[in-house]
């Protein structure tokens, strides 16, 4: 059995993805022993709070544009879709320049003091870059062309590493490591050009972009609300933990969640990439066969995760003080409370678009409202109540579970659900 799901697994496209991820996000892993050699725990504190913001504000930036390229059935529809996300991003990188010019004490609220001077100009640089990536990586997707997603996604990881190395070594810190979120996206920009790419090939007139902008208006109006809060809630710990709690206790934590977010996010990525182009599909077909992809995703995302977080569970510490050198070693602790958490997101987190695809934003709003609450609400009662560091963990970790459960129960019911499909395809402009 398990033979067979594994030579299933590596002839499928989601192995096409998750083979260039794995080796960028790998040697990024890999690398970290010498990265925490480097730079100091309080570095990648900053880097986690750069990465949280630019988070947020990058799935806003593109207004969500970029999650309907998939559907419409004409290229220029989709590349119309592409140049609105482009020019939106364009725009809410410029609106963050302004902003961290304008409220400087609110980016050191987070990043601690002098902060503000280094993001001001790399967090709109890692805003647009990010949004440029996530753009690419739809339109590669609705053209099913997974190998070169693959070979995009390792040149991601390696250029990170790059600019990382590169500048670390010679004692650029923090800057070295926080530039290198930027410098990875942009060094893999594979899906603009070539015969295929976006940019190639005929593009949509100014009136075609206001055609499909009005067919999609859910996507900027509801869509990217909900992915906003959706963000919101996946980096609101980061945020609060490192404004309560900050200095190096939060530094080791962040590297902790740098070194479980690193293998979370290469297979999920890959297998919510897969999904999307499946489940778009089956949208158009069959809702049975959209109930069996979902099911089946789900269920090889646990057989996958399995025994990794039962050595995480298991030997957390000791694995982080051989790796990353013995002043690491509460990080281990910390990757043993937060590992269900990340366990809970990985099984579950690549079916989520199901609702996106279905056009059921208001569900898709509502449970991110209801999960940013929760741990927002959580982790800051925590710190009302002066619990320390772990405690607030452990209460975050037990919020995730719950909600990621929840979500899967909405996705199936939804999938279940007699209505016809709803995707229809973009009128012809008259």
């Amino acid at each position: 059995m398990i033979k067979g799901i594994w030579v299933r697994l590596r002839s499928s496209p989601i192995a096409k993805i998750l083979l260039g991820s794995a080796g960028g996000q790998g040697i990024l892993l890999l690398a970290s022993p010498l990265l925490t050699r480097l730079y100091a725990p309080t570095d990648f504190g900053s880097l986690a709070v750069l990465t949280a913001f630019s988070a947020v504000i990058a799935v806003f930036a593109t207004l969500r544009w970029e999650a309907g390229i998939v559907l419409p059935q004409k290229d220029t529809d989709a590349k119309a879709l592409g140049w609105l996300a482009l020019g939106s991003a364009a725009f809410i990188s410029f609106l963050a320049y302004i902003s961290t010019q304008l409220w400087p004490s609110s980016i050191e609220l987070f990043a601690g003091s002098g902060a503000a001077s280094i993001y001001s100009w790399i967090l709109p640089l890692t805003i647009m870059a990010i949004s440029f990536h996530k753009i690419l990586s739809a339109w590669m997707v609705r053209k099913e062309q997974f190998v070169r997603l693959g070979q995009r996604n390792f040149l991601v990881g390696f250029g990170q590493l790059c600019v990382q190395l590169g500048l670390g070594a010679f004692g650029i810190r923090p800057i070295g490591l926080l530039l290198g979120l930027a410098g990875g996206r942009l060094a893999g920009m594979g899906g603009a050009f070539g015969p295929t790419g976006l940019f190639a090939g005929p593009q949509p007139r100014l009136r075609d972009i206001f055609r499909v902008a009005q067919r999609y208006k859910r996507f900027p109006l509801v869509s990217s609300l909900s992915a906003t809060v959706n963000s919101v809630g996946l980096q609101a710990p980061v945020l609060i933990l490192s404004a309560f709690y900050g200095g190096v206790a939060f530094g080791l934590l962040a590297l902790t969640m740098r070194v479980l977010t690193a293998p979370v996010g290469i297979i999920s990525d890959a297998v919510s990439q897969h999904f999307e182009a499946v489940a778009a599909k089956g949208i158009r077909s069959s809702r049975t066969e959209l109930l069996l992809q979902v099911r089946r995703t789900v269920l090889r995302q646990l057989f996958i995760g399995a025994i990794p977080v039962a050595l995480i569970i298991t030997y957390g510490p000791v694995l982080f003080k051989i790796v990353f050198g013995d002043s690491w070693e509460s990080s281990g602790v910390f990757a043993q409370i937060l590992i269900l958490g990340y366990y809970s997101q990985f099984v579950i987190s690549p079916v989520s678009k199901t609702l996106l695809l279905l056009e059921l934003h208001g569900r898709q709003a509502v449970w991110d409202v209801c999960r940013a609450i929760a741990i927002g609400g959580g982790l800051v009662g925590c710190a009302l109540l002066e619990w320390d560091l772990f405690q607030a963990c452990i209460i975050m970790v037990l919020v995730q579970i719950f909600s990621y459960g929840s979500l899967l129960l909405i996705v199936i019911h939804a999938v279940k659900s007699k209505a016809d499909p709803v995707i229809m395809p973009v009128p012809e402009a008259k």
